[in-house]
């Protein structure tokens, strides 16, 4: 089952329509030697980032689709970044990777 991602608020609210692709747990979930956050995207449980996580994760996730040679993977990871851009400067507002 591959990774989906709600934008939620300070309640555990989501706010729209989660975002997943049946790639995501390929793409996302890999070794991440250097990174802050996305190391540490679970698989199989909730990874949960907040507002001053956000934009760390975000360039990871830019670095990693600038390193991806497939451009229908650096396609997604363009379209999951359109998707964490709505939460960005967002009080109370909160990205959860949900596992299978």
């Amino acid at each position: 089952m591959p990774l989906s991602v709600k934008i939620r608020d300070e309640n555990g609210k989501s706010e729209g329509e989660p975002w997943w692709h049946v790639r995501s747990t390929r793409l996302l979930c890999t070794e991440a030697p250097g990174t802050i956050c996305l190391r540490f995207i679970d698989p199989y449980g909730d990874t949960t980032f907040n507002q001053l996580q956000l934009p760390v994760l975000v360039g990871e996730i830019e670095a990693l689709a600038d390193a991806t040679p497939g451009t229908e993977d650096r396609g997604v990871l363009a379209d999951l970044l359109a998707f964490l851009d709505k939460a960005r400067d967002q009080v109370h507002t909160y990205v959860t990777f949900i596992g299978d």
